[in-house]
């Protein structure tokens, strides 16, 4: 996918000598003539990096970057100033309001272009670190909850069930508690194996399809008053199918728990020389009147 830059500009000539520059590059390109068109474009929507003159005639490049840099959601897009001006003054107050580079007037088409190269890397780099920051999270976060949780929801269930083999010593309030507590138990080991792919979404990649439809048609089994029927005779398929069709099943219980008042669930999943999915119930279904139509 081509990056694509804002360039906020009101001098013809620079516009169309950084337009030619940047799509022989391969960048697609938008125009704002001023910085209020240009801080409404940014922010209706946000560019990969924005190219800012100093000089427009509404609203100068210093207080443009500064209303940039109050959006959260444009935070961290670079912003490059341009000018003729190369006081130092000029210069060091555009990096104080937020700049990431500053090209000089007139312009080496060879040199924005590397620079620009630069920034992009950096930023990309940066949210890839990001994101491996928030897996890392995630995975202690799921680490924890199945040394502590899991182990204490195991002993809950284990004592209760112990209790329940001594049904004849106990009285039927005391056992009826029992049950649930043993029921509830089991549930919440269920819902914990559950949360823990959410958590760690390569836990979903390698656990094999049939193994993983099943952990979670029996957390939904624990969740809803429905009888669930399940057939799965699927081989492991791409790790995007994968995580696709497993989303699918589990929006599909989601709605069917929510909303369905289902007794019956009937879930088929087989490959036939391609995957085929159904999903059935006997619930009380949605009148498509009241559906809204989406944008698709």
């Amino acid at each position: 996918m081509a990056y694509e830059i804002l360039i906020i500009e009101n001098n013809d000539e620079d516009i169309c000598f950084l337009d030619k520059v940047l799509a022989s590059a391969g960048y697609k390109i938008r125009v704002a003539r001023d910085g209020n068109q240009g801080i409404r474009s940014a922010l209706d929507t946000p560019p990969d990096l924005i190219l800012l003159d100093v000089m427009l005639p509404d609203i100068d490049g210093f207080a443009i970057c500064k209303e940039i840099r109050a959006h959260q959601r444009l935070a961290m897009i670079p912003v490059i100033f341009m000018s003729a001006d190369v006081a130092i003054d000029i210069r060091a107050r555009a990096f104080e309001e937020g700049a990431f580079d500053y090209f000089v007037k007139p312009y080496n088409g060879k040199e924005i272009l590397i620079r620009i190269d630069r920034q992009l890397e950096c930023i990309a780099l940066h949210k890839k670190n990001q994101e491996n920051n928030r897996i890392s999270e995630r995975s202690h976060i799921a680490s924890e909850l199945h040394d502590s949780v899991n182990q204490t929801l195991f002993v809950i269930g284990i004592i209760a069930q112990s209790l329940v083999m001594e049904a004849d010593k106990l009285s039927p309030d005391i056992m009826a508690e029992l049950t649930k507590l043993h029921t509830l138990s089991q549930s919440a080991l269920v819902e914990m194996k559950t949360l823990l792919n959410e958590l760690r979404p390569s836990q979903i990649i390698t656990t094999p399809m049939a193994k993983l439809i099943n952990q979670l048609v029996d957390a939904y089994r624990l969740r809803i008053d429905a009888e669930i029927s399940l057939l799965v005779d699927v081989l492991d398929v791409q790790e995007d199918i994968k995580l696709a069709f497993y989303r699918i099943i589990q929006e599909a219980l989601n709605n069917i728990a929510k909303y369905a008042d289902a007794t019956s669930v009937i879930i088929t999943f087989v490959n036939g020389g391609h995957l085929h999915l159904t999903i059935q119930d006997n619930g009380c279904g949605f009148d498509m009147n009241t559906v809204k139509q989406g944008k698709g």
